[in-house]
């Protein structure tokens, strides 16, 4: 069975044998059984438009549970070159942050400095505010390795998607 979701572009998963620990240097889809593509975005516009989704960051979840990993993949095969699915080698895989109540992750909508950097994920304390206070737990994808970094969540605000609403 396939599930299918639409983000910032078309991600497909599927089962296979293995466990989330043996992503790294892997090529998705497939995904490991038991798992799926839980929330997914494009953060490479940095490298200009034409490679805005070369690079992206996906949210892993047990499937009918809760999120597990946070994945980094860089893409090596897309829809646009012909293929009817994307293909993805997966360069980076660290563990989803413990999220307490009134809590939330948010990925790609964030500034460091006041300044939009797609590639900062953060925990933040939810708050009718137009920007969100982080927590603490900041990360940051370096595009030319496709790791995460542990960063200082100074000077790091993230956008409140709801606000207003």
């Amino acid at each position: 069975m396939i599930k299918c979701f639409i983000f910032t572009f078309f991600v497909c998963a599927t089962a296979n044998a293995d466990g989330p620990n043996s992503l790294v240097n892997k090529v998705v889809p497939a995904y490991p059984n038991g798992t799926e593509v839980y929330e997914a975005s494009c953060i490479s516009d940095a490298l200009g438009a034409e490679r805005g989704c070369e690079i992206a960051i996906e949210v892993l979840k047990v499937k009918d549970g809760n999120p597990i990993s946070i994945l980094a993949k860089k893409v090596i095969k897309n829809n646009l070159q012909g293929t009817s699915q994307s293909q993805w080698l997966i360069t980076d895989k660290i563990e989803y942050p413990k999220i307490d109540a009134g809590e939330s992750l948010v990925l790609t909508q964030c500034r460091l400095n006041g300044k939009l950097d797609r590639t900062i994920l953060a925990v933040v304390v939810d708050s009718k505010t137009e920007w969100l206070a982080v927590k603490g737990w900041a990360r940051k994808v370096d595009l030319s390795t496709g790791k995460f970094l542990v960063i200082n969540s100074s000077g790091i605000q993230c956008e409140n998607l709801g606000w207003g609403l």
